[in-house]
């Protein structure tokens, strides 16, 4: 019976590997700091100034204060009062009962 030898000349490929691991591992790095880069850090400078981040199209929206858009008074409150008479009046379309007894 022959002895096989523990060295049978074979090449190694333990080398290359390690060069193909520590490849992906800075390709996996270098992925998350550019994610993080385009990303991250936009979003993050968004919010902290109180505006909302769209990550789709990477924009920072601003929101605009509704007293601003509705020109009402700012803290006056968006109901109307079914209750108050003038503001059933006040509706384009609404029928009321003085104007239904004038109409006759």
């Amino acid at each position: 019976m022959t002895k096989v030898s523990a060295n049978v000349n074979m090449p190694s490929n333990i080398r290359y590997l390690k060069y193909w691991f520590l490849g992906l591992l800075l390709l996996g790095c270098t992925s998350v700091a550019g994610y993080d880069l385009l990303y991250g850090v936009p979003q993050r400078k968004c919010e902290s100034a109180g505006s909302w981040w769209r990550w789709q199209d990477r924009v920072c929206y601003k929101p605009i204060y509704l007293p601003t858009l509705t020109h009402r008074p700012a803290g006056e409150g968006n109901a109307l009062n079914w209750h108050d008479h003038k503001a059933a009046q006040d509706l384009p379309g609404k029928a009321t009962a003085s104007s239904a007894a004038a109409s006759k």
